[in-house]
């Protein structure tokens, strides 16, 4: 006499079934983390971005605080005309005003003249067209633009809109 057990298991079938199951949740969990990872890297660039703008309407503001509305004026408008563009850069822990850019070569992201290139951001300061600079300009409006380029392709852009007013 034969003693037969009950066969206990899974048919291939069971197992086929939950390993597509099991490889279906892996791959949305890796989908989601992948999505999470650029939305932070994404944040971090703007947040980088918007401080290196800010940085540069700082300097400005350092400059007409520190050494007065005349000598921004006279930064702006040394070479006899209103810039197209500049930026603002520490020189021994002062701030100047430049409108050449490193190495002499312009930034052709931003289409001025004049701006930096710093790892992935190219930035400058823009006065607007309804800004005349000269000896009895009381304020200045400009944009502070900031280019870079995306994780995984692309641009993005930002764009500040401010004015330095005259305060003495």
């Amino acid at each position: 006499m034969k003693l037969s057990l009950p066969q206990r298991g899974d048919t291939i079938v069971e197992v086929v079934i939950a390993f597509s199951i099991l490889g279906v949740v892996i791959a949305s969990s890796y989908s989601v983390a992948n999505r999470a990872t650029r939305i932070a890297q994404a944040s971090r660039d703007r947040f980088e971005a918007t401080q290196l703008i800010q940085q540069q309407v700082e300097g400005l503001r350092w400059i007409r605080d520190n050494e007065g509305w005349t000598a921004l004026l006279g930064q702006l408008t040394s070479g006899g005309s209103n810039p197209d563009s500049f930026f603002v850069e520490a020189s021994s822990g002062d701030w100047a005003i430049s409108k050449v850019s490193p190495g002499g070569s312009a930034c052709d992201p931003l289409g001025v003249s004049s701006c930096v290139t710093e790892r992935y951001y190219t930035y400058s300061i823009i006065p607007l067209s309804s800004a005349v600079i000269t000896s009895s300009t009381d304020s200045i409006p400009f944009k502070a633009e900031i280019t870079w380029t995306r994780l995984g392709g692309g641009t993005d852009r930002s764009v500040i809109y401010s004015e330095i007013v005259r305060v003495d």
